[in-house]
């Protein structure tokens, strides 16, 4: 197995990861400083997942700060996409040897109602808090939103979104507005409201006193 490498940085190089490479067989090569094109497909790679980072940014009118959250989403993104070397199959399947769902995927950086637990609010506290969604988890089957007001990212199931809105209010020209709560595996509860009836306060709770 070759492993190439466009820096030498100390990591690379200590005796730990090269006993990692020499234990699995690993056989790695450091290309010319300054010369990334030596490492093409990498590169092309993060070209890629930088244009879609300044599209995504650009479409929702965020800042740069939010450059780390919406790599993390596009690379979630590419890896449930298709690939011309790997023919029928996402990389995601290949990887896992698991079919893998896109249903639950939603717009990057729309406005995102999450439902606050009871056990995290007081009476007549609103049950709902308004944030931007940031992409997905890795350790559990949820959502990633930020909450601009405590600068936290939460982790929650429960969310619903609206997504041809912008944090800005700014609307894109869509029909339908999509909400979903994520269960079990093949199992999703999505709703669809059209945008011009949505003048709730509390929208998670109006969602399931209409089920």
């Amino acid at each position: 197995m070759k492993f190439v490498m466009t820096n030498i940085d100390v990591e690379y190089i200590s005796n730990d990861f090269l006993r990692f490479c020499r234990e699995h067989g690993i056989y790695k090569r450091f290309t010319t400083r300054y010369t990334p094109q030596q490492n093409g497909f990498v590169e092309r790679k993060n070209r890629t997942i930088m244009e879609m980072e300044r599209s995504m940014l650009k479409v929702k009118h965020l800042p740069n700060d939010y450059s780390a959250k919406v790599v993390s989403c596009a690379t979630y993104i590419l890896n449930r996409c298709l690939t011309k070397r790997i023919q029928n199959v996402v990389l995601e399947e290949a990887w896992s040897g698991r079919k893998h769902s896109v249903t639950h995927m939603r717009v990057f950086g729309c406005v995102a109602y999450a439902h606050v637990p009871d056990e995290l609010r007081k009476k007549l506290v609103s049950k709902e808090e308004k944030c931007i969604f940031v992409g997905y988890s890795n350790e559990s089957k949820a959502y990633k939103i930020y909450n601009t007001l405590t600068k936290k990212v939460i982790i929650n199931r429960d969310v619903y979104f609206i997504e041809e809105e912008a944090w800005d209010g700014s609307l894109e020209k869509t029909e339908n507005v999509k909400a979903c709560i994520p269960h079990e595996d093949k199992e999703e509860l999505t709703s669809t409201s059209n945008s011009s009836t949505i003048t709730l306060s509390n929208p998670i709770q109006a969602q399931i006193n209409s089920q």
